[in-house]
């Protein structure tokens, strides 16, 4: 097997997994981790090295820990360092420790104390269940969310023009109904990575670049010079890049899950962005991929997780 096959089938069957909730994401971990060694992601093999072995108390591994939903106390160093099989295995015991305090039958004098003390424990043991699987969950998701980017980033470089149609038609459907004259500049993007030169991908990837510039002054209207974030950081809205994640970030919402959304939206503007620029002294054919890809993994979360109303 070829190593371009190898990625896309290792790609395929991480997704499914993903998807199907199929094993532990422990084993989703280790998959991701193959996948990223092939691929040659530095960044990803440094964070699944974290959710491999635990978490330390330094850079980078806090800034994992927070995007993952980990919790960790400046003042105490308490925190969730541990694995994501560490995780596992904390649901795992929170729910055997679950069903004997359910079945425990209060009785006697102090049978009204005891139920409340049950109650009480109920509630502690379903909100630290709660916290473990959301972790897992993001976990999963991110694994995921970089198994498609890869698995279609490759499909592309196959020249597997059904992945174009199959995201054009989604797009259509979805941004274009929003804002019609988006159209023309898909219409470009199809027409010009189809070319065998790097004019042709150069003005394709600047498309990618021109549709989230125009979206930016479609979704964000407000007058205002800055804004804040939600993680309290202050940002000048003076170019379109800034203006299209202050749209993200008001309209991602407050959830581990939102957070963890927008992050990643966050990375993909910047990335469109600093790829749109470079087409001007021309870029490769896989540059150019990676640009269409985040393109419609933006525009598809887009239309997902926001209701497409401008902020005014």
């Amino acid at each position: 097997m070829e190593q371009s096959e190898e990625i896309l089938s290792l790609a395929k069957e991480i997704i499914d997994d993903a998807e199907l909730k199929r094993g532990s994401v422990e084993a989703l971990v280790s998959k991701a981790a193959r996948l990223a060694s092939l691929v040659h992601d530095a960044r990803i093999k440094e964070w699944l090295a974290f959710e491999k072995y635990g978490y330390s108390d330094s850079q980078p591994g806090l800034s994992y820990m927070e995007k993952t939903g980990r919790n960790y106390d400046k003042l105490t160093r308490i925190g969730q360092w541990g694995s994501i099989s560490t995780q596992e295995v904390a649901i795992e015991g929170a729910q055997a420790e679950m069903e004997v305090v359910k079945n425990f039958k209060p009785s006697g004098t102090y049978s009204a104390m005891q139920f409340n003390s049950q109650l009480q424990q109920v509630k502690g043991l379903t909100a630290r269940i709660a916290q473990y699987k959301r972790i897992c969950s993001i976990v999963s998701s991110s694994i995921q969310d970089f198994a498609t980017r890869i698995y279609y980033s490759y499909k592309f470089g196959e020249k597997a023009d059904s992945l174009l149609e199959k995201y054009r038609k989604i797009t259509l459907d979805g941004i274009v109904k929003h804002f019609p004259d988006l159209n023309q500049s898909f219409e470009i993007i199809s027409k010009n990575s189809s070319t065998t030169n790097q004019r042709g991908w150069s003005a394709a990837a600047l498309e990618c670049r021109n549709i989230l510039t125009n979206l930016s002054g479609m979704l964000w209207k407000v007058k205002n010079s800055t804004y804040t974030c939600r993680d309290k950081e202050v940002i000048k809205i003076e170019n379109e890049k800034n203006r299209l994640i202050a749209y993200v970030d008001t309209k991602m919402g407050t959830s581990h899950e939102g957070k963890a959304r927008a992050k990643k939206l966050f990375g993909i503007i910047h990335e469109i962005f600093t790829l749109g620029g470079k087409s001007k002294r021309e870029i490769d054919e896989k540059e150019l991929s990676t640009a269409i890809v985040d393109v419609y993994v933006f525009l598809n979360d887009l239309i997902s997780y926001t209701d497409m109303k401008p902020v005014e």
